[in-house]
């Protein structure tokens, strides 16, 4: 991690890598290491700033190259998709009319100049030209957010690779265990070890611990595995309502609290404490607490 630069400075650098790439495959994972993030942190907190996904933000700069070539240049519309990315003129011409409400050809005919349409952040890009990051648009959503310690803490967990909506079995099989052990009780914490973003990685892909806090007496047996997780600073905040919100919180706590609170985020997983569960309340109801690793 780069502590010399601030974390603006940081995503102006890997918006200049993208910027000087659009000819070339990008891969992520080197635009993130230009920010100084790993992969998954990195995505909400380009979300986040950039109120548009790094794949959005790249489609987005090409198609708006693609429509100055063919405001000013000569090349053909073919090379034009070609260098957009495309690997047909058919799937070029579809982005295209989906961005600016007509097809390259009606767009080059009609002598077009750059009207561009808003951003999802409603800022107007120039081509080429970088955007001044602290003229960003922030979700002013008042964040109730607290610096904490948390842990040492030892953990009894079963892992679930697969959607995070899907880990209802892995949780039924940590509580029928825990049950047979008697060792639930009222103040017994029940946490989510969340390793992926699920905007990113595939849904198949996506690595979950289902997990509550034991004690030291307690051993590892069949799928149940037991792992200690260290002391650590985290920025914790608190959702409300349905698990479908939560990706939106996340992106909210990276993408408006971080880029100002002078920290970074470490590339340990995140962790959620739910303080009810569906089985008791209805889903506006739940309630739970984000812990985002700091460094």
């Amino acid at each position: 991690m780069n502590q010399d630069k601030t974390l603006h400075q940081r995503m102006s650098d890997a918006l200049w890598y993208i910027q000087t790439s659009l000819d070339r495959a990008i891969d992520p994972k080197a635009v993130a290491e230009r920010a100084c993030f790993s992969l998954s942190h990195f995505h909400r907190i380009f979300k986040g700033m950039m109120r548009e996904t790094l794949g959005e933000h790249i489609r987005r700069l090409r198609l708006e190259r693609a429509a100055v070539q063919l405001a000013y240049g000569k090349e053909q519309v073919t090379s034009i998709a070609f260098n957009a990315g495309y690997e047909t003129l058919e799937s070029f011409s579809r982005a295209f009319k989906k961005m600016f409400n007509m097809p390259p050809s009606t767009f080059r005919e009609g002598k077009q100049r750059l009207r561009f349409p808003d951003t999802p952040s409603n800022i107007h890009y120039q081509p080429g030209v970088l955007p001044d990051l602290n003229s960003l648009p922030r979700n002013h959503e008042e964040l109730d957010l607290k610096i904490k310690k948390f842990g040492p803490i030892r953990i009894a967990f079963i892992r679930n690779v697969g959607p995070y909506k899907e880990c209802a079995t892995a949780w039924e099989k940590l509580c029928t265990w825990a049950q047979v052990k008697n060792i639930l009780h009222e103040d017994t914490l029940f946490l989510g070890i969340c390793y992926d973003d699920p905007t990113i990685t595939p849904a198949n892909k996506i690595r979950y611990e289902a997990s509550i806090i034991i004690s030291e007496e307690i051993s590892p047996e069949g799928e149940i595995t037991i792992k200690e997780i260290p002391c650590a600073e985290y920025a914790v905040s608190t959702h409300y309502g349905s698990y479908e919100g939560l990706e939106e919180t996340y992106t909210n706590i990276m993408g408006h609290w971080l880029p100002g609170s002078g920290r970074d985020v470490s590339d340990q997983p995140c962790i959620e404490i739910y303080k009810n569960s569906p089985e008791q309340v209805a889903p506006e109801d739940l309630v739970t607490d984000i812990y985002i690793p700091l460094v």
